[in-house]
């Protein structure tokens, strides 16, 4: 999953109508959400363990799908090997 699949889930899950209710709900600005939405940015450390916890997911897995992103554009082989390893767990 990548961060936007988790924004998305957030609006669904709490019938959020748009970006700015998904942002004021996690606790960032909208600002981010339109980061993460047009320039591939991820949440950070602490906005991923919010959404886990609000989408009742294990909060490292989010953590690892979010720096597993960010070692895809980043294009480390070896970071994403290692970051797989425990998003998919």
């Amino acid at each position: 999953m990548k961060t936007l699949d988790f924004i998305e889930r957030l609006k669904a899950v709490y019938h959020l109508p748009s970006d700015y209710a998904a942002a004021k709900k996690l606790g960032v600005t909208k600002q981010n959400i339109s980061r993460i939405r047009n320039h591939g940015q991820t949440l950070d450390d602490r906005a991923a363990f919010e959404i886990a916890e609000l989408l009742e997911l294990d909060p490292a897995q989010v953590v690892a799908y979010m720096n597993l992103e960010r070692a895809e554009r980043a294009n480390d082989k070896n970071l994403i090997l290692f970051w797989q390893s425990y998003a998919h767990a």
